[in-house]
């Protein structure tokens, strides 16, 4: 009975944590809320499903396999044009805007796409991987992290202030409702 009991308490307790969450959320009523509702896995597989799909609405040569996670020349998601492209999945956090990107290597690819995702729009960045990890990024002007115990995996964060410098310097295009397909086209010839 005290097992039932304590249980029951547990249960209810994260349901009513569950309801505050959803409360707290900033997705409701967005056109990515069920951005939110994935799993890491989820959302970095509709990343990569994104850009195949731009590849493909754009006519950009790629090659795209998803159920390989490691190829034998490198570490990355899909190739475009030739070049290997790791790519990266991330939603804005409830509480600032922040966007964490992890797991990146210092090997193994050519470009770095990370998919930025706020309620109303998409962060697209689209940059080289070959730069100095312990160091600022030469743009972005943020260091990546080394992951504890690891070589050569590191965490990369994102703020509004690297999307606003990545939009200023061509690696990074704002897309919402009023960003046109031809703009997309553009951005991704340019960049890759």
């Amino acid at each position: 009975m005290i097992t039932n009991n304590t249980i029951s308490i547990f249960s209810k307790t994260i349901k009513e944590q569950k309801n505050k969450q959803q409360e707290a959320s900033i997705w409701d009523d967005s056109v990515f809320e069920d951005i939110d509702t994935l799993k890491n896995d989820y959302s970095g597989k509709a990343g990569e499903l994104f850009a195949k799909q731009l590849c493909e609405q754009h006519d950009l040569a790629h090659v795209y396999d998803e159920d390989i996670v490691n190829q034998e020349d490198g570490t990355y998601d899909i190739t475009i044009k030739g070049k290997l492209i790791e790519i990266k999945t991330a939603r804005v956090a409830n509480t600032g805007n922040n966007w964490q990107h992890e797991s990146l290597r210092d090997y193994g690819s050519d470009y770095f796409m990370f998919i930025d995702i706020s309620p109303d729009s998409i962060y697209l960045s689209i940059f080289s991987s070959k730069f100095d990890f312990s160091k600022k990024h030469p743009v972005f002007g943020r260091t990546p992290h080394k992951r504890k115990g690891s070589d050569g995996i590191y965490k990369f964060d994102f703020g509004s202030k690297q999307h606003a410098v990545g939009i200023k310097n061509g690696l990074t295009l704002k897309i919402d409702k009023s960003t046109t397909d031809k703009e997309v086209k553009d951005f991704l010839d340019k960049r890759i």
